[in-house]
């Protein structure tokens, strides 16, 4: 929950002060420590590994947890720049650049893991680019920028990804007359792409260092954190409270409601007993109204007189 709190808090940590992101790692931590004493065998082979998973945090930009951008790290490592002003590595050089862009938001970024424990496993990250120049003429452009790679565990925690495609799915793009037809069903062949650059570059690691039903830690294998949360509202929108709500009124005693004639005779035979114990009539014990009771087939009721205090010393 403290991790939570302050990867929200600091939107996903980019925004993060170096305090914040001390306690940050220091909840990384501990989560890490504890899972490898319980649950770090076979991680990476763990079908509780399938499914949707939000990224809550990153160390880096959110736009890096895609494997994509792992993988053109790994093209591009070595490659130097001759600008004095931006990182040496080209590929932190280019990033430098499209960081500091002015006009574009990452929205929602998500990981989507399917088939593990099989031989057809896959990881599908999709990330939420936004891009904004000036509302009044031009549409903002909107799309989520998805990479899908093969996964295969090759350790108790690591897994080796193969990214193959990616491409751009619900894009406002495809609303445009000419590029739309272009942008729709495009998929980039960026392992072909990668392996001309550098042969073996499209081959990324990750490490799953944490897992539970609900959270999960990885790193790549530049040292990169990244937290992610399941997405359980598809399956279980109330996160089990209805089923185990269910299954507590079925063991309840169901017995069945008497008809109104039973309830008004029974409310009767209360009331005549009560009169009968104070040797009162019904009317000097505060009854009031047409009939005590409605009839056989209404329900019982009773009218009181108004509160009074009683000023009396008694």
């Amino acid at each position: 929950m403290q991790l939570l709190r302050l990867a929200a808090c600091t939107n996903r940590g980019q925004s993060a002060t170096l305090d914040q992101k001390y306690d940050i790692e220091n909840a990384i931590s501990d989560l890490e420590f504890a899972g490898s004493i319980v649950n770090r065998v076979a991680m990476a082979e763990n079908p509780m590994l399938n499914g949707k998973w939000h990224l809550v945090y990153a160390s880096e930009r959110e736009t890096r947890s895609s494997p994509f951008f792992w993988a053109f790290r790994k093209a591009l490592k070595g490659v130097q720049q001759p600008i004095a002003v931006l990182p040496a590595e080209l590929a932190e050089s280019i990033f430098a650049i499209t960081d500091g862009l002015p006009f574009y938001n990452v929205g929602r970024a998500s990981q989507t893991i399917s088939g593990v424990g099989t031989a057809s496993a896959q990881l599908e990250s999709s990330i939420q680019v936004t891009i904004r120049i000036f509302d009044a003429l031009l549409p903002q452009l909107d799309g989520f920028v998805t990479t899908t790679s093969d996964y295969t565990s090759i350790g108790a925690s690591q897994a080796q990804l193969n990214v193959r495609t990616t491409q751009v799915k619900d894009s406002t793009l495809t609303q445009l007359p000419v590029v739309g037809e272009f942008v729709q069903g495009f998929k980039f062949p960026t392992s072909e792409a990668l392996e001309q650059v550098k042969v073996g570059s499209s081959e990324v690691q990750l490490e799953h260092t944490y897992l539970s039903p609900t959270l999960r830690i990885a790193r790549n294998d530049n040292g990169q954190v990244f937290v992610y949360t399941k997405d359980t509202s598809a399956s279980d929108p109330f996160g089990g409270f209805d089923e185990e709500f269910g299954a507590d009124l079925d063991e309840m005693p169901q017995t069945p409601l008497a008809p109104p004639s039973t309830l008004a005779a029974t409310a009767a035979a209360s009331v005549a007993s009560a009169s009968s114990a104070s040797g009162q009539p019904l009317a000097e014990l505060g009854l009031k109204g047409r009939d005590a009771f409605s009839g056989d087939d209404g329900p019982a009721w009773v009218e009181f007189p108004p509160f009074t205090e009683d000023v009396s010393p008694d």
